[in-house]
């Protein structure tokens, strides 16, 4: 878990009494780096000033000025660093399907536990640490994709290279045994390399898939 206790936790929340006991579960866990912030807007403000640093967002849900949903509303549309949001609220009641569907999620955010404030401790520390590896796995599959898609135009060169060079030795008067095998190998090394990019993305749909509907159920 030392890695996940390197993660930025922004915790929102109006209540000072309540800030002041999961920062102190937070740290009593070894998490270092807690950030703070009384309402919506002042959340978006650390947010803007943290970015990447920040993995995960404990938001209350009844805060004045901007509450939680609207915050929420807000990074889905503009965050662009992938994110884990856990909600918390005084009223169990208030995680019913109709306001479930009422939460905006984006590419970016996503909502990964709906608690109450009066959560057992380790209960709360091990869907922190949950919500951290998740957001951290996001982070490593975006960087896999834009990776890939960065590639992907020097992949394709590739391709017509060989198929150039193929198409030469294939159109020879004389082909020997030595062209052919080259050719061959050519062929197979560029089917190799696409393979290798398109089994790597469709890993990556796999697991988003899966942890869609992980988190659905």
């Amino acid at each position: 878990m030392n890695d996940f206790q390197n993660k930025g936790i922004l915790l929102v929340d109006d209540h000072k009494v309540f800030t002041d006991t999961i920062s102190t579960i937070l740290e009593n866990n070894g998490f270092k780096k807690i950030y703070f912030a009384f309402d919506g807007f002042d959340g978006l403000s650390k947010l803007a000033l943290h970015g990447e640093d920040i993995h995960l967002v404990l938001l209350d849900i009844n805060m004045p000025n901007m509450d939680g949903m609207r915050m929420l509303e807000h990074i889905s549309n503009n965050h662009k660093h992938k994110i884990g949001i856990i909600f918390l609220t005084m009223y169990s009641s208030y995680f019913n399907k109709e306001n479930k569907n009422r939460i905006v999620e984006s590419n970016y955010v996503r909502v990964h536990h709906y608690l109450t404030k009066n959560i057992d401790s380790e209960d709360l520390i091990n869907r922190i640490v949950d919500s951290i590896r998740r957001t951290c796995s996001f982070r490593e599959n975006n960087d896999i994709v834009t990776s890939l898609n960065n590639h992907s135009d020097k992949i394709k060169v590739l391709a017509e290279k060989v198929d150039f060079i193929s198409t030469k030795i294939s159109n020879a008067e004389k082909i020997t045994w030595q062209a052919f095998l080259i050719s061959l190998g050519l062929q197979v090394l560029k089917i190799v390399v696409i393979g290798l990019a398109v089994l790597a993305l469709l890993k990556l749909d796999f697991f988003d898939q899966l942890k869609t509907t992980i988190n659905a159920e």
